[in-house]
């Protein structure tokens, strides 16, 4: 799936972030700094489930599971 692409926009990015509730911000590199995140969403675009940090990927998994049915 693609959520975004390097070349979306400064808007994009920020309406996508807000969105999600992620935070993120560029480098002088022009990299970009975030939080580790995992977001599942059902198929109208709601946030269903959220875990922010590193692990949990089988909660992640039971909750795609739930929203796929």
């Amino acid at each position: 799936w693609t959520l975004l692409q390097a070349t979306a926009g400064d808007d994009q990015v920020r309406a996508l972030a807000a969105a999600l509730a992620l935070r993120y911000r560029r480098t002088a590199a022009g990299d970009v700094d975030h939080a580790n995140a995992m977001t599942v969403l059902d198929a109208q675009g709601v946030v269903v489930h959220q875990r922010f940090g590193l692990g949990g990927v089988g909660e992640v998994a039971g909750a795609v599971a739930r929203a796929v049915g």
